[in-house]
């Protein structure tokens, strides 16, 4: 007695195609997750002042050594420009500062500096390494821009992208439950 069964080819592509769904869906919740502890870390970082925080804040009004025209100054929030991330597939995303960006010579220093014994390795846009100079540990008080910025509710401080992280640490079982609910069976 034979039987026959009708449609199993129709059942094999489904299958095939709920699996790259899932892939996608997978995908799509490490790119959102990843995008919120990316945007809650730039919140994190300190910021530099403004040129109108720093006039403000000296005690007279001498003149500076640079020229009023001159546009090498930094720009404030060169750190959190400088937060990027990246998604590869639908296993692993990265969340980092690149070194050839704005802040990635100081980048590393800022977010462990308060590290008990930390004396961050300093690259320099040459190469070049050195050993941050003064005591472990050394930056305590923040300055006039992140005192700005916390005044808007921001948690500033050190290892901002690791503590972005932590906050978010549930996220992402939440954002791929989202996603599988939207898969087609």
């Amino acid at each position: 007695m034979d039987i026959e069964v009708k449609g199993m080819d129709d059942l094999m592509r489904g299958i095939d195609g709920m699996a790259v769904q899932v892939q996608a869906a997978a995908e799509r919740a490490l790119k959102a997750t990843a995008k919120t502890i990316w945007t809650v870390a730039k919140q994190n970082a300190p910021r530099s002042p403004s040129s109108g925080q720093i006039k403000a804040n000296r005690k007279t009004n001498r003149k500076t050594k640079r020229k009023p025209t001159a546009t090498s100054r930094p720009a404030p929030g060169g750190l959190e420009r400088s937060i990027s991330y990246e998604v590869f597939g639908s296993k692993e995303a990265s969340i980092f500062v690149p070194s050839n960006s704005e802040a990635g010579t100081y980048a590393e220093f800022i977010h462990d500096c308060r590290v008990p014994g930390a004396r961050p390795i300093i690259r320099g846009p040459r190469g070049g390494e050195k050993r941050a100079k003064g005591p472990a540990g050394t930056w305590s008080n923040l300055g006039i821009g992140s005192v700005a910025k916390m005044s808007g509710g921001k948690e500033v401080g050190e290892k901002f992208i690791g503590r972005a992280f932590q906050k978010h640490s549930g996220l992402l079982g939440k954002k791929l439950k989202q996603e599988l609910d939207k898969v087609k069976l």
